[in-house]
Parts: structure tokens; C-alpha cells; sequence
């Protein structure tokens, strides 16, 4: 179960086009198979380690009662923003061609600003619903899960290359709205699981 969820988040992570799927799809189309998949495998581990790096800091700031209450009212900060900047989200500039896509998309795999939050919220919200417990095991397993969910939405880059990405174009408003909501729905779920933390 928890590596089921943990895939579906590593999945949805990186299926909004962006400099790393742009990259594996540079790879795909000029580069050899070997530096693809070593590409894509190092993705999937700076992925493992973001993930666990943050669900372990949860679990230790769960033991603070005064840190969980910043960190609940935090959760649903990050919902909210990250909602509201995938409602702004602007297509343009992947570049396809710049052979550049790539470097960058190294450079955001291991210095990626929103995993931190993303993570961070997504594990709050998990813990708290009890989705997920925060002992070492259910984290390692969970963090397998993101790599594995990432690994599999980047081999579908690999595969459909320029024809995903072209069909993904056409909708990326759309599928950038969906997440949206979907953030914004997290957010309010959030706030009232605070409120409800309060009364009790």
C-alpha cells in the first residue's frame, strides 16, 4: 500500500513537462540506452533520497508538539502555493533541442526547490491521515515507491519521446489545472484536519 501511494506521487511528480522529463526525452532521441537509463536511475535515487530526507525530518519533529502545529500550518501553506503556481504555470521554454535541457535538468534532480515542500506537505498529510505510520520501515518503503513511480512516468517519456511531449503540449493546461485543484483540495482537507486537532 504505501509503495502503491509512493509510486503514485513519484509518478504525478514528473509527469507536468519540465526540465527533467525534457532531458530523459533529449536522451531518448540522440544519447545511447546506457546513458538514459543512468540517467534515469539517478533521478529515481535523488527522488528515494529527497523523499526519506523529508519524512524522516517529519518523524523527528513529530516528537515536538509546538514544531507540529507550525508544521500542520505549514502543510497548508505549501498545498496552497504549489496549487496556485500550477494555475500560473506558463508553457515555453523546454527546448526540446538545446542539448542544455539536460544539464539543467541535472542541476534540478539533485538542487530541485520544490521537492522539499512537495515532500514535506505530502508526508504531513499522509502521517496525519493516517495513510502512512512514521516509523523507518513504512518511510524507506514509501520513498521506494516515489523512485519506482518516477522511474516509470521517465521510461514513458523515454519511449513515446517527442509524441508525449507534442500530446502533453496540447494539454499541459489542463493536466497543470488538474494538479491545481488537486493541491488546492489537499490544502482545505488540511486546514480541517488542523481545525480538528484544535477542538479535541
Amino acid at each position: 500500500m504505501l509503495i502503491a501511494i509512493g509510486f503514485i506521487l513519484g509518478f504525478l511528480g514528473y509527469l507536468p513537462i519540465g526540465n527533467i522529463n525534457m532531458a530523459v526525452v533529449q536522451l531518448s532521441v540522440n544519447k545511447t540506452v546506457e546513458k538514459l537509463w543512468a540517467y534515469i536511475i539517478f533521478v529515481a535515487i535523488m527522488e528515494f533520497i529527497y523523499s526519506l530526507g523529508c519524512l524522516t525530518g517529519i518523524e523527528v519533529l513529530m516528537h515536538q508538539p509546538g514544531w507540529m502545529i507550525i508544521l500542520r500550518w505549514t502543510a497548508v501553506f505549501i498545498f496552497i502555493l504549489l496549487g496556485v503556481l500550477s494555475f500560473l504555470h506558463k508553457e515555453g521554454g523546454t527546448g526540446i533541442q538545446s542539448f542544455s535541457v539536460v544539464k539543467r535538468g541535472i542541476f534540478i534532480a539533485i538542487f530541485n526547490p520544490l521537492q522539499i515542500p512537495y515532500w514535506t506537505a505530502s508526508g504531513i498529510y499522509l502521517i496525519e491521515n493516517h495513510f502512512m505510520k512514521n516509523d523507518g520501515f513504512s518511510l524507506c518503503l514509501f520513498a521506494l515507491g516515489t523512485a519506482l513511480g518516477s522511474i516509470a512516468i521517465l521510461c514513458l517519456y523515454s519511449v513515446g519521446g517527442k509524441i508525449l511531449v507534442a500530446k502533453l503540449k496540447v494539454s499541459d493546461h489542463i493536466l497543470n489545472r488538474f494538479i491545481g485543484i488537486l493541491f488546492i483540495v489537499l490544502a482545505m482537507w488540511q486546514l480541517v484536519t488542523v481545525m480538528h486537532t484544535k477542538t479535541h
